[in-house]
């Protein structure tokens, strides 16, 4: 007999009828005898002059067939022996002991994308049950990031729950490299060294999950938000080499439908580089435009007046920075249009006696203008006495 008339005679294999012990053995020593016949088939199959296309199309079938097969069996009425229960059940681990088999010994002609339902899921997961077990009592005690806990413990237990859909074998495999990859992180003792694996397993295994690449936008974008300008263009630029070096082209992902973690996570960056070019090149051209008023004095001298109105409390409760900010962004000096805050911070705290006796002469002629308008007499009883 062929493959498919061996399956077929696996699905006409009725477990209402089985109602009796005796019954239950002569059921299982059919079921037994016909899944190892099956094998034998898929053997032979294997070794035959068939090429690999035509085998990845057999496989595809058998597979999907046998999916078919343990999705009918959820669909039909329960038996209402328990020796009839027992043997559907038997049946089910059957076909996914089958399923099993097949893309176990013979995964190169297995197509990563046949359908499976949610029974072999269950079961699949069910082989890993130990490992997620472990997984879920180290995350839940673990100082790790919240979020990142939240999407790991999500993605565990979907596995575990009854959802009524279909996953493909890829899924499959990949769910099982995600518990490989996250129970030897977990057996590390020291938080910060299980952190940065984590980090690198996001990337190893592309873990691209939308979650996680929110996580890491706003990691990242924390890395050199409170930078000055050309250190965060340092750093944005070390994290692009990183991605680049994480990319690895077209990969088993968490969800085929999206791109590669690091190619999002590339793209976005750089963008928020473009971005942030642009604000500045916008931010030049301002200050380009910007009317300047000219103050007819050295930025020494600007600064020192700066300096003595601040230290008498004239712009309140305003930061020192914010006030750099706006003289030089507003004001220019005898010799230069455009002022740097780092520079006239400089010329703020530098004490200077040539600045100040000539910041005072400055003063001092402002005094008399004061004395000639508004206070004459006095005015006149100093020129009589200075003179």
């Amino acid at each position: 007999m062929n493959g498919q008339d061996l399956l077929e005679k696996l699905s006409a294999m009725l477990c209402d009828e089985v109602c009796s012990e005796v019954k239950l053995q002569c059921f299982v020593q059919d079921l037994n005898v016909l899944t190892s016949e099956i094998r034998q088939c898929w053997i032979s199959e294997v070794f035959s002059k068939a090429c690999n296309d035509e085998l990845e199309r057999y496989f595809h079938y058998q597979i999907s067939f046998l999916s078919r097969l343990l999705t009918r069996e959820n669909s039909c009425i329960i038996p209402s022996c328990i020796f009839g229960q027992k043997a559907l059940q038997l049946k089910k681990i059957a076909a996914c002991n089958l399923i099993d088999f097949a893309t176990v010994y013979f995964f190169r002609h297995v197509n990563g994308s046949v359908c499976l339902n949610d029974t072999y899921k269950k079961h699949f997961a069910g082989g890993l049950a130990a490992e997620t077990a472990l997984i879920k009592t180290v995350l839940q005690k673990s100082a790790a990031d919240k979020t990142l806990k939240d999407i790991f413990l999500g993605y565990i237990n979907e596995f575990f729950r009854d959802t009524n859909t279909t996953v493909t074998l890829d899924q499959l495999r990949y769910f099982r490299n995600f518990v490989i990859e996250l129970i030897s992180i977990t057996k590390m003792e020291e938080d910060a060294k299980r952190s940065e694996a984590v980090r690198h397993m996001l990337f190893n295994i592309d873990f691209n999950h939308f979650g996680v690449f929110l996580y890491l936008q706003e990691t990242i974008r924390g890395s050199y938000a409170e930078k000055a300008k050309r250190e965060r263009i340092i750093i944005m630029d070390k994290h692009l080499i990183f991605l680049q070096f994480k990319t690895k082209g077209d990969v088993m992902r968490y969800d085929q439908r999206w791109p590669s973690l690091s190619v999002m996570l590339f793209e976005w960056l750089k963008g928020e580089q473009f971005q942030m070019e642009q604000a500045r090149l916008r931010s030049s051209v301002m200050s380009n435009r910007l009317f300047k008023l000219p103050f007819q004095l050295p930025v020494s001298h600007i600064a020192f007046l700066v300096r003595l109105l601040y230290k008498a409390n004239v712009f309140g409760s305003v930061r020192l920075t914010e006030v750099f900010c706006f003289f030089t962004t507003h004001v220019s000096s005898k010799r230069q249009q455009h002022l740097s805050p780092g520079a006239f911070s400089k010329d703020y705290y530098t004490k200077n006696m040539v600045t100040a006796v000539e910041v005072r002469h400055l003063l001092s002629k402002m005094i008399a203008e004061i004395n000639r308008d508004y206070f004459p007499v006095l005015a006149a009883i100093c020129a009589v006495v200075f003179y």
